[in-house]
């Protein structure tokens, strides 16, 4: 503490010195500005002053005699302003005015008579005044009275000598110590403020210099922490006014490039995570909590990454709010496992459901045909035993179809455990071949049916497995062939309109018997039929939704009864990390 305090007073003799430095200085530029301006003006006074000599002859003697003083005394000063001897110059020009209005008040009084010239030409005397304003304002602020008591001596004296008789005039004398006065009041008042405005300099440098040094620790400092520090203030946007390097190596941006986009915070966040986090960025604004929330935002490439933001309230001594201190950290590997562990649960948990149904579906429509062929295997015992083969062969053909069903039935099944694995490598495919392909294989349905399919030239091109692909479109079109139900015009359309998600939306369009808008969803599950007698299985339409998630779209239907079904669906046009690849 002693040694602090002791560089403290070791450093006031020299911040003292600098004070008289400053106040030396600047005052020296004032006056030699001053001077220098003046010395102009009188230049200007003497110029006019040997123009107008033709205009008054009366006044020749005096204006020549102006003239002669003003010309030397101006080259002079400029001369000493020139090698910068400003005191020198200030004190010649000075008693240079002084002297000319004098020996022009002795040159009237010669010409008018003392006593005339004291009692007519006192204006003369006032405009030695000029001399006592110019002595404080270039010499010094103590020249102004001594200037002052030297003209009211020289006044007194010549009055005295030249004209005893005159009446004394004051008015000069008054104005003088007037001036004095007033020149050294205002220049010791410049001095004091000069060195107020130098201490409040001196002070707000070294404040300067220490904030400049804390900036530098603190930015040292956050660019040490494990992440990215961000500073922004409590606005609506909010407005970031630092951001730590880390931000490359985080998201890919530069700081420059960070501070110069006061829009890219937000631009960056998750569609899904947007308002989630605007509301609690919002909130925590109006309550001052601190802010801690996950979410995910865009790299520069494109990519996603999790990232956990905590941020705290700075205020100042008032407790006035100044700005939030955020840390971003990468929590992406962290998270990504919790959220792949959350879906696999979420995914195990609709498996074991659908697996529950599937088994119990498998068991009741394995059983009837078993129930049909143990049934129909009694009568042939009979029918042996009897000799009635017009029955045996009925009976034959019963059990037939019952075997010729639960084959269908797990082929279907073959079908559907077979959509989780790949069967021919992904590639891109342009969509208008995949539905002639699919066209060609259901060509018989359509022919007996007499159904007209329309498709859109120029469709997207797709990612995918073509077998599989091409097994999707088959089923849908064979699947609206299938529902006409009398229809005397039936038609079936297929194109594709609009986007989800970045990719296309394709759709397969009949004018058939519709399914009932409650229905909607129930049709995509497996063995799922509205009409237990219709031709099929049921599922067709399980497989497809199969085949379509799998490659990272999903599919469904718009539809109501008597109004035609439109299916749709979305594929990828590039590999994602959903899909096939």
């Amino acid at each position: 503490m002693n040694g602090f305090t002791g560089k403290i007073k070791e450093n006031e003799p020299s911040r003292s010195q600098e004070s008289a430095s400053f106040e030396t200085m600047t005052g020296t530029e004032r006056r030699s500005t001053f001077l220098r301006y003046l010395n102009r003006g009188w230049l200007v006074f003497g110029l006019v002053t040997l123009v107008t000599i033709p205009l008054f002859p009366e006044q020749r003697p005096v204006f020549t005699f102006l003239v002669l003083v003003i010309f030397p005394t101006y080259a002079i000063t400029w001369l000493l302003l020139f090698y910068k001897k400003l005191r020198l110059a200030g004190i010649f020009f000075t008693l240079i005015i002084d002297a000319c209005f004098y020996g022009l008040f002795i040159f009237l009084a010669e010409q008018l008579g003392a006593e005339n010239a004291f009692d007519t030409q006192v204006s003369v005397w006032m405009l030695m005044g000029l001399a006592v304003l110019f002595a404080g304002s270039f010499v010094d602020k103590w020249a102004a009275p001594i200037l002052a008591f030297i003209n009211t001596v020289l006044l007194i004296g010549t009055r005295l000598t030249l004209a005893p008789n005159a009446e004394p005039r004051p008015s000069a004398v008054v104005f003088w110590w007037m001036l004095a006065l007033t020149i050294w009041l205002y220049e010791r008042t410049l001095d004091q403020s000069f060195k107020r405005l130098f201490d409040e300099l001196s002070e707000r440098r070294r404040v300067e210099a220490e904030l400049h040094t804390n900036e530098a620790k603190y930015k040292s400092l956050l660019e040490k922490v494990p992440g990215v520090v961000i500073l922004h203030l409590v606005t609506h946007p909010r407005r970031d006014v630092y951001v730590s390097p880390a931000i490359e190596g985080l998201l890919g941006y530069t700081q420059d490039e960070w501070m110069n986009d006061r829009t890219l915070w937000r631009s960056l966040l998750h569609p899904d995570d947007i308002e989630r986090v605007v509301a609690e960025d919002a909130r925590t604004d109006n309550t001052g909590e601190s802010f801690k929330i996950e979410y995910r935002m865009r790299r520069k490439d494109g990519n996603y990454i999790w990232v956990s933001e905590h941020s705290s309230l700075i205020t100042d001594e008032m407790d006035a709010p100044l700005y939030w201190q955020c840390l971003l950290l990468d929590t992406n590997d962290r998270k990504n496992a919790e959220y792949e562990r959350e879906n696999l649960i979420a995914e195990l948990t609709s498996k074991n459901a659908e697996l529950e149904r599937f088994v119990y579906t498998v068991s009741h429509d394995l059983k009837s045909p078993l129930v049909t062929i143990n049934g129909f295997l009694g009568y042939l015992a009979q029918d042996a035993a009897m000799g009635n083969m017009e029955r045996l062969n009925d009976d034959s053909h019963r059990i037939k179809e019952a075997v010729y069903r639960m084959q269908k039935l797990l082929d279907e099944l073959l079908k559907i455990s077979r959509v989780g694995r790949m069967i021919n490598d992904p590639e891109m495919i342009p969509f208008n071949e995949l539905i002639k392909e699919a066209l060609e294989i259901v060509h018989g349905r359509l022919a007996e049916t007499k159904v007209n399919v329309h498709s859109q030239p120029g469709l997207a091109v797709v990612y995918g497995d073509r077998a599989r692909l091409v097994e999707v479109i088959q089923n849908l079109v064979d699947n609206a062939a299938k529902y006409m139900d009398g229809q005397i015009n039936p038609q079936i359309e297929i194109g594709q309109r609009g986007e989800e998600d970045g990719m296309p939306i394709f759709f397969i369009k009949d004018n058939g018997i519709g399914v009932p808008s409650e229905y909607n969803e129930y049709i995509f599950g497996l063995f799922n039929k509205l009409n237990a007698n219709s031709e099929g299985t049921g599922v067709g339409l399980a497989l497809v939704k199969r085949i379509i998630e799998f490659h990272g779209g999903r599919i469904w239907v718009e539809s109501e009864a008597g109004a035609g079904s439109t299916f749709l669906f979305t594929l990828p046009t590039q590999p994602t990390a959903d899909s096939t690849a």
